[in-house]
């Protein structure tokens, strides 16, 4: 939609800033999973790739049906953003933003099977985006912010199959509520009050009931959405995308703009992963177990709140972080910020992609980037594995 909206046809490094909500959806359960069905070989390596596509879709599918975006898969967890139409002009969150991801939450916790669950955290506030690097055409984007920092306090309220929101979206909602809420007792005696409210909103009527708890976190105990045929007591293997209309005008693109736009996301995508796509074998067979090398890089003089809360000033070190691993035949897995700060993770080993000595390619990578990055004042450490991963 930012690319359609703003008529780009080439991307550079960018940035800027809205507000909305944030979403961590964590899965529990999938290392112990992932243990025992690597062992069982290729049987179970199989296996697995169907269980974990089969969970994740679920997760895809509900994310996307209540007009959320994902911005990152962080290992075994989902970071997803709520935002409104004109998220990039807006200084407000509307409150109809706040019930959508809220009634996100409480269907997508839901989701389960005999061995993995979810638990979900939500916050909300303003958000850096930034489209960074360019190194020979290959872009990330990524989200910062001080909502970004409070998802960890949430999700550690957050037992499996629940989910929890921030003080700050509570009161959004309060500060839009026409009528008091009520009070029913908890659970147990020593348990404090559950509250009941509604609101009305273009898509309804929301009705939710929130327990806060002693952290200040509040724990979103039921929502449901009146005048429409969706609620939150569906099972969460229905094709909801049928079911709830998101709020917001389609994009209607004609054949030449979806190419132009579909060439553009691509430069988004790993490189083994569109060589698989180029090759059309598809990616249902994509899965092995292989021998990587792995560093691990945080970007310690990394500061959110002041050097850095603009993403744009990390583009000159994640341009260098790009030029080194491409000159060594590393592979990008990921470059994010969450709670623990900005970092990088990067492998050896991975297809189309593996050398002989892969182990000394990432040290001479780790050695490189942090020359380079101390040199526009970014320190960093490192912890650099081989081994078989997934």
């Amino acid at each position: 939609e930012y690319l359609n909206k703003r008529n780009i046809r080439k991307l550079e490094p960018t940035s800027f800033f809205m507000h909305g909500v944030c979403l961590l959806v964590d899965i529990s359960g999938f290392t112990k999973l992932s243990g025992q069905f690597c062992d069982q070989g290729k049987g179970g390596i199989d296996d697995l790739q169907l269980a974990t596509n089969g969970f994740m879709g679920q997760l895809v599918n509900i994310i996307y049906s209540f007009g959320g975006d994902i911005i990152k898969f962080a290992g075994d967890a989902v970071v997803c953003v709520f935002a409104s139409e004109n998220f990039a002009e807006e200084n407000e969150i509307p409150v109809d933003v706040i019930l959508r991801a809220m009634h996100c939450a409480r269907v997508i916790r839901e989701v389960r099977t005999d061995t993995l669950t979810v638990h979900v955290a939500m916050s909300c506030g303003e958000m850096c985006f930034g489209i960074l690097g360019g190194y020979e055409n290959s872009w990330e984007c990524l989200i910062s912010g001080p909502c970004i920092h409070q998802l960890s306090d949430c999700l550690d309220d957050a037992p499996s199959m629940t989910s929890v929101l921030s003080p700050e979206c509570s009161a959004i909602l309060k500060h839009h509520q026409t009528t008091p809420s009520t009070f029913s007792p908890g659970a147990t005696a020593t348990d404090p009050p559950r509250e009941q409210a509604s609101l009305t909103t273009a898509q309804g009527i929301y009705q939710y009931e929130l327990l806060t708890l002693p952290s200040g976190n509040v724990r979103i105990v039921e929502v449901t959405l009146k005048e429409t045929d969706f609620t939150s007591t569906q099972p969460p293997n229905t094709n909801i995308s049928t079911k709830l209309a998101v709020p917001g005008k389609k994009m209607f693109l004609s054949s030449r703009q979806k190419g132009q736009i579909d060439q553009l996301i691509r430069l988004f995508v790993p490189k083994p992963i569109g060589e698989e796509l180029d090759n059309a074998t598809g990616l249902n067979y994509f899965a092995e177990i292989r021998e990587v090398t792995t560093i691990f890089m945080k970007w310690d003089s990394y500061d959110a709140t002041n050097k850095h809360r603009n993403l744009m000033e990390l583009q000159p070190c994640f341009y260098q972080a790009q030029r080194i691993l491409h000159n060594t035949g590393g592979y990008l897995r990921q470059f994010l910020v969450d709670d623990k700060g900005c970092v990088l993770i990067a492998c050896w080993g991975m297809p189309h992609m593996s050398y002989v000595d892969n182990a000394h390619r990432a040290m001479s990578a780790c050695a490189q980037i942090q020359q380079e990055l101390h040199k526009l004042d970014m320190q960093t450490s490192v912890g650099i594995t081989t081994g078989d991963v997934y």
